[in-house]
């Protein structure tokens, strides 16, 4: 029952929109209401739950047990612990807005990984100990069920109510979520304009947010919003955020090259690049790998962009040498 949850995402994706598009302190107080609030709930809801669970441990056991270690099952569910730590190198985009950028980008990354690292683990934990496989496996079904696993915890823990309230939250959480993205994706096409890989119209002053980038990122989610549903969008975000993390990571290795006065990366830095990717590359395989339809996506999307980044090389190029 109640209204289209499009027509509802529709409304979320507009109204933040319209917050990062005009104004930097508009946007920056929406995000950190945003953030704050999340934070809060998660907190409140973890020590709630924590107080009122009957046990702490779990009281079930798998019912397909495999005497083996079932490692593609493993590295296939990682796919979905990556998304959750996907924006770990989200500061980085909006480094020139920091006040000491040197200093604050590095922590801002140690500490968000940090307390991101510990928030799942309690969650995981609460949602292993209060829940059953055969509830658990409500996810299967959310396109009709509409119930996520904190809404069922609440419900038996607080009552009906309870987890109405929840899922208040949780729709407040993916706000969060989805205003951090607005913050990011806007200001990657900012630097790119500024480049000559996209157009100028998408380049803002640095006392202004980028509103067109803003924009183009609004139609992206809209076009996914109508085009997919959660649990493909949530699919095809990951491998993209998991791809851009792998060439983040990489980029490492160019900085020499690209900055040849900055100093140069040491030895153990290179290596962790090298583990990271490798390990991300994998999952990402894996966790693709059920579905075709996200293969075709996939590779549609990155030929398309590789197509347009080479065009866009050459006029960059060529504009240089004139």
């Amino acid at each position: 029952d109640g209204p289209d949850p499009r027509i509802t995402g529709l409304f979320i994706v507009l109204l933040i929109a319209a917050f990062h598009s005009f104004n930097l302190n508009w946007s920056h107080r929406g995000q950190n209401f945003l953030v704050i609030t999340k934070v809060l709930f998660l907190v409140v809801f973890i020590f709630l739950c924590l107080l009122f669970t009957g046990s702490y441990t779990a009281d079930w056991s798998p019912a397909n047990y495999h005497e083996k270690f079932p490692v593609d099952i493993f590295l296939e569910n990682q796919f979905w612990i990556v998304f959750a730590f996907s924006g770990w190198n989200a500061a980085v985009y909006t480094a020139s807005e920091f006040k000491k950028p040197q200093r604050d980008v590095g922590r801002a990354m140690l500490l968000g990984l940090a307390f991101v690292s510990l928030i799942y683990f309690l969650l995981n934990w609460i949602f292993v100990v209060n829940l059953t496989p055969e509830k658990a496996a409500v996810v299967f079904h959310y396109e009709e069920a509409r119930i996520t696993l904190a809404h069922i915890i609440a419900s038996d823990l607080f009552g009906d109510i309870g987890g109405k309230i929840v899922s208040i939250f949780i729709i407040l959480a993916f706000a969060s979520g989805i205003s951090s993205m607005f913050m990011v994706g806007p200001r990657v096409y900012q630097a790119m304009a500024t480049d000559g890989y996209l157009p100028g119209i998408f380049r803002s002053s640095n006392d202004k947010p980028p509103t067109y980038a803003t924009l183009l990122q609004c139609m992206v989610c809209i076009v996914l919003l109508f085009s997919h549903t959660l649990r493909e969008t949530v699919l095809a975000a990951s491998a993209f955020l998991m791809i851009f993390s792998v060439l983040t990571a990489l980029s490492i290795f160019r900085i020499s090259k690209v900055f040849p006065s900055a100093p140069k990366p040491k030895t153990y830095q290179l290596i962790a690049a090298c583990i990271f990717s490798t390990a991300t590359l994998c999952i990402l395989y894996f966790g693709i790998s059920v579905s075709n339809k996200q293969w075709y996506t996939l590779a549609s999307v990155l030929f398309l962009a590789l197509i347009g980044f080479l065009l866009a090389r050459k006029q960059v190029s060529q504009l240089n040498a004139e």
